[in-house]
């Protein structure tokens, strides 16, 4: 889903959507409705720069304060019981990124946790060194 989300064009990001149970059979939500719903979480990870509050606040309230007008799309949608928890860990981190002002390559973290991309940062560095070590080792 994550891929269709920020690889992806509209058409095919709803694919993804329905096809893990995201919306139903027979729903009446356009694949830009979708890509316009989705467009303040394309924006926290999709470019590099700092996390504001006023960037993570947009991507919780965009997509359901009623006032932004995505009612059809809430409606429509059901969140698989699968994506819930990761779900909401996202939205904690990206809460958690804007508190304390981070700024990264965030579309390069990304491309690391999802394709293995080689680390960008110094922390992701030690880290993929301390994988390395463990992996190293006997397990007796």
């Amino acid at each position: 889903m994550a891929d269709a989300v920020f690889e992806c064009p509209p058409l095919e990001s709803l694919a993804a959507a329905e096809s893990v149970g995201y919306f139903p059979s027979g729903h009446k939500v356009s694949a830009q409705r979708f890509a316009d719903f989705l467009e303040p979480v394309r924006d926290l990870f999709g470019t590099a720069g700092t996390f504001t509050t006023e960037m993570h606040e947009r991507s919780v309230r965009v997509p359901f304060d009623p006032k932004f007008g995505f009612q059809d799309v809430v409606r429509a949608a059901n969140a698989p019981a699968a994506t819930v928890l990761q779900d909401r860990v996202s939205y904690g981190i990206s809460a958690l990124l804007a508190g304390i002002r981070a700024t990264a390559d965030w579309p390069a973290i990304l491309r690391e946790y999802r394709f293995g991309n080689p680390p960008t940062t110094h922390l992701g560095q030690l880290e993929s060194e301390w994988m390395q070590s463990r992996a190293n080792r006997s397990v007796f």
